[in-house]
């Protein structure tokens, strides 16, 4: 298992800071990799920490404006921020 996988893994079985400590331990290698962007992101999402995760994701969009995975999570971000306009902006980033 590659480390990208094996933090998706640990944020999905909640092991938060084993995740936390493989991204801090791998993010030079990554630093320009969208896909670790968002894992990032959805850690802190996963850590009710949405300001900090937003950021990231928005990272993650600056590295790879291809990255459906990012937008839709920022989407999620703004809905749990309870900004709607931009919830519906990012939401149609995904239908195009």
């Amino acid at each position: 298992m590659n480390t990208l996988d094996l933090i998706q893994n640990k944020i999905e079985n909640n092991e938060l800071g084993e995740a936390l400590d493989l991204i801090e331990s791998n993010e030079g290698e990554y630093s320009r990799n969208s896909y670790f962007w968002n894992l990032k992101g959805v850690l802190f999402i996963s850590m009710s920490e949405y300001k900090t995760g937003k950021s990231f994701l928005e990272k993650a969009i600056s590295l790879n404006k291809e990255n459906g995975f990012a937008y839709y999570n920022l989407a999620y971000v703004y809905e749990m921020l309870g900004d709607k306009k931009r919830l519906i902006i990012y939401m149609v980033f995904l239908l195009v």
